[in-house]
């Protein structure tokens, strides 16, 4: 968020890039959010061994919902200014960094329990 706020004053985003920009902060927090908080409404814990599969293709629909994002933003924005990748891809890469993080944090506290 500081670092959107912070390319938005320095005058790098701007317009339909600006609100791109902060729909894909919104829709990626969103995400995570559903991809921590779904497991226990479907009653999967990490030692679960579909735990890993739901979160393998979690992660590979983000990746592709992704890429749909940015297909439809070309396709709808028709703008010759492709700039607007690189806060996305910073985005993105955070997120997914986030999501890596927590997946091991769950796997060490599922291992240190079941010894």
């Amino acid at each position: 968020m500081l670092l959107l706020s912070a390319t938005e004053y320095a005058g790098w985003l701007q317009g339909a890039t600006a609100f791109f920009s902060w729909a894909a902060l919104l829709l990626l927090w969103l995400y995570s959010v559903a991809v921590f908080i779904i497991p226990s409404f479907l009653k999967l814990t990490p030692q679960s061994k579909y735990f890993t599969h739901y979160m393998l293709v979690a992660l590979f629909a983000k990746f592709f919902l992704s890429a749909f994002l940015i297909l439809l933003y070309i396709s709808l924005a028709h703008s010759t200014d492709k700039w607007f990748v690189v806060p996305f891809f910073l985005l993105y890469t955070l997120y997914t960094v986030f999501d890596v993080y927590q997946l091991i944090q769950l796997s060490r506290r599922a291992s240190s329990t079941s010894i």
